[in-house]
This record gives C-alpha cells, sequence and structure tokens, in this order.
C-alpha cells in the first residue's frame, strides 16, 4: 500500500468526462495526495449522518480545492461538476493515493459503503435526501444524466409519488415495479425514493477501507517512529486527531468490526456487536410470516450457521401477495440473491414466483404444509412437558391418538399433518398453560415457537430435518459468493 505522501511536489493526473454547451470533452487534472490529517477532518466529516447529498458535495468540493497541484482548468471548477462526476473524481483520488486495490479491498469498500449509506437513511428523510440528490444531478449536465428541468415544491412532503416516479425514470430506474394500488402516494414516494437511493448511491463506493487502513497503518507507525519535529507523525498527534474527530472514531470502530469478525462478508442487524445501523445484505431470506422470523435465524445460529454474520437477512412479508410486491421492489436495486419460503398452500402460485427469480436465487415450499408443520413428535412433546402444565406427562401414544381421532375435515388436500389444530386440541382438552412470566392461555404458535428454540438450543438433532437442509444449502452460499 502507498503510504499517503506529504511531499507537495508528488502529484497525480486524472482525467474526467465534463459535458458543456459545446458537447462532451475530457478534462485532465493534477492533485497532490491528501495529508494524514486532511484525511481525518474530511473522513470525520464524511461520517456526520446530515444531509447526505449536500454534505458530501461540500466536503469533496473542499477537500479536492485544497490539494490542486497545478490550478484546475477553471475557476470555481469543481462546481461545474455533477455529483457523480464529483464523486468519480474524489474516489479515483484517495484510490491512486492509497493504492491497495485487490478484490478484499474492493469487496470491503462495497460493505463499508452500504453500512454508512443505512446510518444516513436512518437520520435521514428518504424523499428529501432523493429529492436533494436528483436536483444536484440536474443541476449539472453530465453524459451519465440528462435530466429534464423539474420544479420541485419548496416543501419536500409535497413532492408526489408521480413527480418522483417520472425523474426516475427519466434516469434510468424502474418506478413502475414500485406500483402497488393498496399504497399511498406518500407510501409509494418512500418506495421510490429507497430505490434510488439504493442504486444511484451504491453506484459510486467510496474506498473507505483504503483510508481507514491508511490511517491505522500511520498511527502504528508513529506509535514506534514518534517525533517532535514532525507533529502530524508524532503519536501525540495521531491521538489528538481521534479525540477532535467522534465520528472518525466511530468509523474506525465499524471498519474494526467487519475485519475483526466477518472479514470479507457482509453483516445483517447483529445486536452483540452493539451497532446500530443495519449491516450490508447480500442474501434476503422471504417468509410469510412471523414463526419462520423467530425461529430460522436462531436456528441457523444453533446449527453453528452464521446467519447474520454471511449477509443473510429475512423480509417478513405478511402472506403471499404482499411478498411478490415486495420481491418486484426489491429486484429493482438489489443485485444479491434471494431465497422464497412458502408454505405447502402457495403451491398453485409456483410459476408466478419463480417468473421473478434469477439464475441464483431459489424458491422453496415446505413438503410438510407449514413451519409449524414440520415440528416433529419428539419435538412437541419436548417443549409441551418441558414449558407447559400438563396433569400427566403426554408421551408419543397420546399423540397418536390424537392423529387417529383428528376429522379429515382438519387436514388441508395440502397437509401431511395439521400440527397447528393438533396443539390447539392438545391445549383445550389439556388444559395446558405456559410456565413463563407472562402465561399465555390457549395455543399461541408464537410464543410456542420461543419456546421450541429453548428445546432446540439444548437438543439441536430436533431441529427439523427439511429446515435443516434449508439453512445448510442456502445460508452457507454466502460464504462461498
Amino acid at each position: 500500500m502507498t503510504a499517503p505522501s506529504n511531499n507537495h511536489h508528488d502529484s497525480m493526473t486524472i482525467s474526467l468526462p465534463r459535458q458543456t454547451t459545446a458537447g462532451q470533452e475530457v478534462v485532465t487534472v493534477s492533485l497532490k495526495p491528501p495529508s494524514i490529517v486532511s484525511l481525518a477532518s474530511a473522513l470525520n466529516r464524511l461520517l456526520r449522518c446530515t444531509h447526505p447529498a449536500h454534505r458530501n458535495r461540500q466536503v469533496f468540493t473542499r477537500w479536492l480545492n485544497q490539494h490542486w497541484a497545478s490550478p484546475p482548468p477553471e475557476k470555481n471548477f469543481l462546481d461545474t461538476l455533477s455529483i457523480t462526476t464529483l464523486e468519480k473524481l474524489t474516489q479515483q483520488w484517495l484510490r491512486q493515493s492509497f493504492s491497495k486495490n485487490d478484490e478484499e479491498t474492493s469487496r470491503l469498500n462495497t460493505q463499508l459503503h452500504q453500512h454508512f449509506f443505512n446510518e444516513d437513511l436512518s437520520t435521514t428523510q428518504w424523499v428529501a435526501w432523493a429529492t436533494d440528490d436528483l436536483l444536484q444531478l440536474k443541476s449539472h449536465r453530465h453524459p451519465d444524466h440528462h435530466p429534464a428541468h423539474y420544479h420541485w415544491p419548496q416543501n419536500i412532503s409535497d413532492t408526489s409519488h408521480t413527480h418522483l416516479a417520472k425523474i426516475l425514470s427519466d434516469h434510468g430506474y424502474q418506478p413502475n415495479l414500485l406500483k402497488n394500488n393498496n399504497d399511498s402516494p406518500k407510501q409509494t414516494a418512500k418506495q421510490l425514493a429507497h430505490c434510488y437511493l439504493h442504486t444511484r448511491i451504491m453506484q459510486h463506493v467510496f474506498p473507505w477501507a483504503n483510508c481507514f487502513r491508511a490511517l491505522l497503518q500511520h498511527t502504528e507507525q508513529a506509535t514506534h517512529n514518534s517525533n517532535p519535529s514532525q507533529p502530524e507523525s508524532s503519536a501525540q498527534a495521531q491521538a489528538q486527531w481521534q479525540s477532535h474527530y467522534p465520528h472518525l472514531r466511530h468509523g474506525l470502530d465499524v471498519y474494526k468490526t467487519f475485519i475483526n469478525t466477518t472479514r470479507t462478508h457482509s453483516l445483517a442487524h447483529s445486536p452483540s456487536l452493539e451497532l446500530t445501523a443495519i449491516r450490508p445484505v447480500n442474501h434476503w431470506l422471504f417468509v410469510e410470516g412471523i414463526t419462520e422470523n423467530i425461529l430460522l435465524p436462531t436456528w441457523a445460529q444453533q446449527l453453528n450457521v452464521p446467519f447474520h454474520q454471511s449477509g443473510a437477512a429475512i423480509i417478513e412479508a405478511g402472506g403471499k401477495k404482499p411478498m411478490l410486491n415486495k420481491i418486484k421492489a426489491l429486484k429493482s436495486y438489489f443485485s444479491g440473491r434471494i431465497t422464497i419460503l412458502l408454505d405447502k398452500d402457495a403451491e398453485p402460485d409456483r410459476l408466478e414466483f419463480e417468473s421473478l427469480l434469477d439464475a441464483n436465487d431459489t424458491l422453496h415450499i415446505l413438503e410438510e404444509g407449514t413451519i409449524e408443520d414440520t415440528y416433529s413428535d419428539s419435538l412437541l412433546l419436548k417443549v409441551i412437558n418441558t414449558h407447559y402444565h400438563p396433569v400427566i406427562t403426554l408421551t408419543q401414544s397420546d399423540l397418536d391418538q390424537l392423529k387417529e381421532t383428528q376429522q379429515e375435515t382438519q387436514l388441508k388436500p395440502h397437509q401431511t399433518n395439521n400440527n397447528i389444530q393438533r396443539l390447539k386440541t392438545l391445549f383445550l382438552d389439556y388444559e395446558l398453560e405456559s410456565n413463563a412470566s407472562k402465561p399465555t392461555q390457549g395455543f399461541d404458535k408464537v410464543s410456542f415457537a420461543r419456546h421450541v428454540l429453548e428445546v432446540t438450543a439444548q437438543h439441536p438433532e430436533l431441529i427439523p430435518n427439511s429446515i435443516q437442509d434449508l439453512i445448510q444449502n442456502q445460508v452457507t452460499q454466502n460464504k462461498q459468493n
């Protein structure tokens, strides 16, 4: 890796396209590498989660203006560039300055870029950010973008979804995929903004890993080679800029977390890491209901499969039709893998779901019926006898007898058994009640699922075989991609 240089005679030449009234031209600029203090200060400002589009333009413009090796082509040259061109120029400058650009670094840059993007989303109103970004795109003509003249309302909240859809369409996005007659205009606008931001922001990945690595390397060198005659290189100066830049400290902590816990793999939300933002995801698992959402990540952990750490995350769709709409929306900006898990009664809809899948995506339909129907008799008995209060200990013969007396009408055509109906009958006949701090009367599939997890934590062999296969085959693929 090339360490940041403080020699003002060092410079690099970068060529970039620019659109003018006379047509497209190629402009060449000459820049000096950034110093460590400059790098630390700029990163700290970039990591502030306020008005991202305006913040980035300000930071990049100020930063580059401090590092001209020769005069720019014209006065206020950077102000004539679109935000996308300004991003490309800054990122190319930094990559050349800290030139370790192997595959692992590139992958880590993408993960960190997604992480900090999500942090911005957590503090910034999506439609306002998308509007601000689009306004910057349209205010500068650029070969990649040819927006028409739009008249955005002064009050961002008044921006209609049709207005946003039009400008997104003119920029090559697919807002028609997000149409849902059941959504309000406000909700549709939010979806469109989210779609746009994911697509636009992830097009130009900032070299976070290059920059953080340079800072940490310089700090390590300064610790061993402290020289009072060179304040910027001294350990004392390093401690000073770290104490002055709280946002930078946070960014370095995130970088170290990625390096130490996941290497080149993405993370979904993981409370154990004590990071507040949702982490990057490369594999979405769509499920119909809450029970799957409760069970699958924990079952993966109990099977020693790193569900969150491998970049997997769950979307609980709330039914088959909402799932179709959400998959269509996600497909418009997400390039990772998708796995769909459906109950057996979705078999008639198989072709419609398969039409949405790419080569790396997977559709899995539970042959047993529902997720509850995957519970084995051994698992049911262990949960009931351990966490509920049967008057007598239930045995396999009790379950067999119940199966024999179950009416055929309780089994739907797609089911091999109906565990929910069996459990409802057991809870009623045996007056079962949870021994939790807030006991439930009657069968409740959510609280039962949580007791299932307590049992499988001690007996992972009771995790349903079909679910074990799903987790092993789908989630472990993330480590290979």
